[in-house]
């Protein structure tokens, strides 16, 4: 039987390859990269979910302070991905390209073509990227909040985020 025995990238070169196809990107930032250096190109995510994401972005902003940024681009253990809104304390920790670290709190809003397998796969390697908090928000409107022990029944940031009525 004929296989394949490729090893992932390691942290450095996953973040050489990301900047080498920073070109062949799509200027809306729906990019990501797998862990061997293959980019995975998604569609523009919904009118819905863009709104549910920048609204969530200011709630973080106006309760946290800090940095809130929509589409960051985080070099992780499944090679690069991009959680919809991420927040910072410190804004200098995202300026990087991939970012070598997760921001403190990554955010997904689930899109249709999302199954549930990817959101937990993304939030368990934002969390080994160094995340504090990931937040997955699900098409039905249910918050889930996980750190590095699991699932949380709420913020450990005391977060109250509500979502948009669209």
């Amino acid at each position: 039987m004929f296989t394949v025995d490729i090893p992932a990238l390691s942290r450095s070169q996953a973040a050489a390859r990301w900047l080498q196809l920073s070109p062949l990107m799509p200027e809306d930032g729906r990019a990501e990269m797998d862990q061997y250096g293959e980019l995975l190109l998604a569609p523009l995510p919904s009118n819905r979910h863009q709104v549910v994401a920048s609204e969530i972005a200011l709630q973080l902003r106006a309760q946290l302070g800090g940095t809130s940024a929509t589409s960051i681009a985080i070099n992780t253990r499944i090679g690069v991905r991009v959680p919809d809104v991420c927040w910072t304390a410190a804004v200098e920790t995202i300026l990087e390209d991939p970012a070598s670290r997760a921001p403190e709190i990554c955010i997904e809003v689930a899109s249709a073509g999302n199954t549930e397998k990817w959101l937990l796969e993304k939030a368990a390697a934002y969390l080994d990227a160094g995340a504090k908090e990931v937040i997955l928000i699900e098409l039905g409107g249910r918050i889930r909040y996980f750190d590095a022990s699991g699932e949380r029944a709420d913020s450990a940031f005391g977060l109250r985020l509500s979502l948009p009525k669209v």
